[in-house]
């Protein structure tokens, strides 16, 4: 992603949120791909509100929505016979194209971040999870205090993306290879949860990290 690019969403992103509420303490997972991110945010569900910005930008897809109608006007997004935007032919486009890319997310992370930011200030928890893949890609690192990182080693993440979403291995590397530098995500967290293992070891490694977040609200108030 060009920088200039990631300067214009960072821009954005410091306009778009909102403080949180008084108290509350808003927490980022982010990560790298195949790491198990919506693995960590589900079991942190159990005990948290958690808002999946995947499924913000899924709803902002449907027919009817704002951002529906500008992606409509871009000449290389295309609809099926529903109506629907062909997601896979959408990602196929811009995979690769730093424009393309750049004109979907200049109509949708503006708005992704509203839906976030109002979602935020309904909550009434002391503390809320944000489950944000592309986080640092886009710079909106600077918009939260605590950052939780899930990664894991990179053949395992290639054996997941086949195994689990059906990539081929060079359509997988390609996808890892367009991350951001796990080292820099790593560097730039408060929290780094390695998924290279079990489920097992994954859930008592993040029942940990919510005992000590209990442990630290306790002494908060």
């Amino acid at each position: 992603m060009p920088g200039s690019n990631r300067e214009n969403q960072m821009e954005r992103a410091e306009h778009v949120f909102l403080p949180a509420l008084p108290g509350q303490k808003i927490i980022a997972i982010t990560g790298t791909i195949g790491s198990g991110k919506s693995t960590v945010a589900k079991i942190l569900a159990s005990r948290y509100p958690v808002i999946d910005c995947d499924r913000v930008n899924a709803e902002l897809l449907l027919p009817g929505s704002r951002a529906y109608d500008a992606l409509r006007a871009l000449p290389f997004v295309k609809v099926d016979d529903q109506g629907q935007i062909d997601k896979p032919a959408m990602a196929k486009a811009i995979f690769g194209d730093a424009s393309k890319k750049a004109a979907v997310e200049g109509i949708l992370h503006p708005r992704i971040f509203e839906r976030v930011q109002a979602w935020i200030l309904e909550q009434q928890a002391p503390v809320v999870f944000v489950e944000m893949p592309v986080l640092f890609e886009i710079g909106a690192e600077c918009r939260f205090k605590t950052i939780w990182c899930v990664t894991c080693d990179e053949d395992v993440a290639l054996q997941r993306l086949m195994e689990q979403r059906h990539f081929s291995r060079e359509d997988a590397k390609a996808r890892i290879a367009s991350q951001w530098d796990a080292r820099k995500k790593k560097a730039g967290s408060t929290v780094v949860i390695d998924n290279s293992a079990s489920r097992q070891a994954l859930q008592t490694k993040v029942a940990a990290l919510m005992e000590r977040l209990e442990a630290s609200e306790k002494r908060e108030n």
